[in-house]
């Protein structure tokens, strides 16, 4: 079974070795927040990959005082370019309580559940369209009352509901943290583990993600597929390709 830890400038730092020794297999690491780099991704990112341990990367969305979802993506997506092929854990959407607080605090606006599932579904979008696999992260509470559910079931959900029984949210999620007190090396960790066999590409290359499911990328067939789903006169540029990788991480994608 998977154990994965997600790790933030407030677990710095961490015994590696006692990470491997836990039989931990894979790290998300929060990259930042709002329009900021966290002070220690590259200390967690360089150390997960020096392992061989599965990479993921987080963002924690904060949208108060003109940061806008756009501008929370165009830094994401900066701070984590250079490990993009690197990345087989996806990134995450972090949208939660203390978002919300912030933005009252400061703008005195009140979101309702469309709104808040508008804008992570905006998040989600934009980082697919910059060519990774987005989901989203919220626990049972926030899932149940503080978004509408069907309307991001095209994400990957990252669920957090610390027990061990199953809900109806954690059998059918991507990723479950199923604990915030996960002791590694004499500090407690968040911890979850993947329901689903999810597949990350890496990269927005239309050719390596259709390889990597063992798909003809040739351009021939790759202008078959495009056709197929309904871009006529496909010529292999960059937003058709990042239209059909986006497919194809759906589970959407017609192959003939």
């Amino acid at each position: 079974m998977s154990k994965i830890i997600d790790v933030s400038k407030w677990n710095y730092p961490v015994d590696w070795d006692a990470v491997v020794k836990s039989g931990i297999t894979g790290v998300i690491v929060r990259a930042g927040s709002g329009v900021t780099e966290d002070e220690r991704m590259k200390y967690f990112t360089n150390g997960v990959i020096k392992r061989g341990l599965d990479l993921g990367f987080y963002w924690f969305v904060y949208i108060h005082s003109g940061r806008t979802i756009a501008a929370n993506c165009v830094k994401f997506e900066q701070t984590i370019r250079s490990y993009k092929d690197k990345i087989n854990l996806g990134v995450w959407c972090d949208f939660e309580y203390d978002t919300e607080e912030k933005l009252s605090r400061y703008d005195k606006n009140t979101l309702t559940r469309i709104s808040r599932s508008t804008l992570i579904t905006n998040f989600c979008q934009t980082m697919n369209f910059y060519g990774y696999k987005c989901g989203y992260y919220a626990n049972r509470d926030y899932l149940i009352n503080h978004l509408l559910h069907s309307k991001l079931k095209d994400f990957p959900l990252w669920y957090a509901r610390y027990t061990t029984k199953e809900d109806e949210y954690s059998k059918n999620a991507t990723l479950w943290q199923y604990t915030n007190s996960g002791k590694i090396g004499g500090k407690n960790f968040d911890m979850s583990k993947k329901i689903k066999s999810e597949k990350f590409y890496p990269g927005i290359g239309l050719v390596a993600a259709l390889n990597t499911v063992g798909i003809d990328s040739s351009f021939a067939h790759r202008k078959e597929i495009a056709r197929a789903n309904g871009i006529t006169e496909y010529t292999g540029t960059a937003e058709q390709n990042t239209e059909l990788v986006v497919l194809l991480t759906k589970g959407m994608l017609r192959k003939e």
